[in-house]
């Protein structure tokens, strides 16, 4: 199995893990980024778009932090599908973000470690 493909499936327990986790459950957002850009570098981007679409909704209930990342890959990939309403859809969106603060930051080194992936990406 290739290096991506074990870090997919690394990423996929990573999800499963802070969901039932009390402690970690804000660092899906992350992870769902995370495994979506693998998924974007292997051109599976069906799979990608719904990770980000994850991420965001992740976000949009809690931790905000990280949508605007989610939002920018999102765009890239519906720029490549030609999708270009939902681009500016998801545009329009992000613009209203607020600024990332550092009280809203996340290291993800202890969960990372804990799985011992390296990223990549």
């Amino acid at each position: 199995m290739s290096d991506t493909k074990n870090a997919i499936n690394e990423y996929s327990s990573m999800i499963i893990f802070c969901k039932e986790s009390e402690r970690y459950k804000n660092y899906i957002l992350d992870v769902y980024i995370q495994r979506a850009k693998l998924y974007q570098k292997n051109n599976e981007l069906d799979k990608a778009l719904n990770d980000y679409s994850a991420a965001i909704d992740c976000g949009e209930n809690g931790i905000q932090y990280t949508l605007k990342n989610a939002y920018e890959k999102r765009i890239e990939i519906y720029k490549t599908l030609g999708e270009m309403d939902k681009a500016f859809a998801d545009y329009n969106k992000m613009s209203t973000l607020k600024e990332r603060t550092s009280s809203e930051m996340f290291d993800l080194e202890e969960i990372i470690d804990k799985y011992e992936i390296v990223d990549d990406v």
